[in-house]
C-alpha cells in the first residue's frame, strides 16, 4: 500500500511526484496509485533435519519503464525441538531478494526473520506471526529512462531499512493451504495466497 507521503518529495523547494504520485510539472510520468499489486510464484522444499528452502519469482510489465522482476530465496530452520511448547512452533529464516526494473533500478534486500505459529487442534487453522530485520540497497540509473539526459549521474541509495512485523492465519483443507497476512513496516502490505501441500 502506498501512503500519501510516498507520492511526492521536495526537490529545490518544489514538490515533485514519485513514480506513484500524481501529475506535476517535472515531466516525470507517474501512476497515481494508492497500492501496488504483484503476483509471486513460490516453492517451499523440506530438506534434511529442520531445514526448509524457499524460492520466489515474479515478473510484470510496468508501462514505459520495462519489466519489473523479483527473484530470491532463503532457508528456514525450525527451533521447535529446542523450544518444545504445546501447539507452538518457532523458526528462524534468512532471505535474499533481487529487484530489477528495466535498466533503471537494480536493488537487493537481505532479511532475517523470527517466526512463530500456533496450531488450533480442533480446526485446520494456524495463527502465525513474525519479527524481521531488513537491509537493502538500490542502484538507480536515471539515464536509462527515455527523455533523461545521459550525463545524469547514477545513484546508490540505502533502503528504508529497519524492523517489520507480520501477523496472519492459514487454513488447510486436503492438499490446499489458504493463507493471508498483514505486514507492518516502513510501508505496510497485505499478502495472501494458495499453496498445494505434498
Amino acid at each position: 500500500m502506498i501512503p500519501d507521503e510516498a507520492k511526492t518529495f521536495t526537490f529545490n523547494g518544489q514538490e515533485v511526484s514519485t513514480i506513484y504520485g500524481g501529475s506535476d510539472n517535472s515531466g516525470i510520468k507517474s501512476f497515481d496509485k494508492s497500492a501496488f499489486f504483484l503476483p509471486i510464484l513460490q516453492a517451499n522444499v523440506g530438506l534434511v533435519a529442520n531445514l526448509e528452502a524457499t524460492a520466489r519469482f515474479a515478473a510484470v510489465n510496468v508501462d514505459y519503464m520495462g519489466d519489473l522482476t523479483i527473484y530470491g530465496g532463503g532457508l528456514k530452520y525450525g527451533l521447535s525441538d529446542l523450544l518444545p511448547l504445546p501447539m507452538i512452533d518457532f523458526s528462524v529464516q534468512a532471505m535474499y531478494h533481487k529487484f530489477k526494473l528495466g535498466d533503471f533500478i537494480d536493488a537487493g534486500t537481505f532479511s532475517m526473520n523470527l517466526q512463530t505459529s500456533l496450531s488450533i487442534p480442533v480446526l485446520p487453522i494456524d495463527i502465525y506471526g513474525g519479527l524481521g530485520l531488513d537491509n537493502s540497497t538500490m542502484k538507480v540509473k536515471p539515464s536509462a529512462i527515455s527523455g533523461v539526459a545521459s550525463d545524469v549521474s547514477d545513484l546508490t541509495i540505502d533502503g528504508e531499512n529497519g524492523v517489520h512485523f507480520n501477523l496472519g492465519a492459514s487454513w488447510t483443507f486436503l492438499v490446499f493451504n489458504i493463507h493471508a497476512d498483514y505486514s507492518i513496516g516502513k510501508y505496510n502490505s497485505i499478502g495472501s495466497g494458495v499453496m498445494i501441500v505434498f
